[in-house]
């Protein structure tokens, strides 16, 4: 178990060092990848990121640096970066919705109001469309 635990502290020490401690903003994970807010995305060796033991692909997405490392190698590695150093924990859904500009937010907003009453306008238009047919 202690050999495992070296395994992941390595792998934490490696990412941190290529993309420097002074660039992180913050951290967090999902079932497959570690996800990285980063300060500056373009000072990152993506190709020293993917040689580093278990590190199976790299790729930028939403304002996030994702490290993908695979189930259960992502959890071991989370918890040894985060015991090691101090990052801010932010939850994934605060990540995602502070990378997001004034326009993605509002639409995201007008999304999260309209989605739900969705079926009852297609239930509306239904029962409208019956009734002309009933009563013409």
């Amino acid at each position: 178990m202690g050999k495992d635990n070296n395994k992941y502290k390595n792998i934490s020490e490696q990412i941190v060092k290529v993309i420097g401690i002074e660039n992180i903003e913050s951290v967090t994970h999902c079932a497959t990848r570690l996800r990285l807010s980063v300060h500056d995305r373009e000072s990152i060796d993506d190709d020293a990121i993917e040689e580093i033991d278990e590190v199976k692909g790299v790729f930028y997405t939403g304002g996030q640096y994702q490290i993908i490392l695979g189930t259960g190698i992502v959890n071991n590695v989370y918890d040894e970066m985060t015991n090691v150093h101090q990052f801010d924990e932010v939850s994934k859904e605060t990540m995602k919705n502070q990378n997001q500009g004034n326009i993605q937010r509002a639409i995201r907003l007008l999304a999260d109001v309209f989605i739900p009453i969705i079926p009852v306008l297609g239930a509306t238009g239904l029962f409208l469309g019956l009734k002309g047919v009933v009563f013409n």
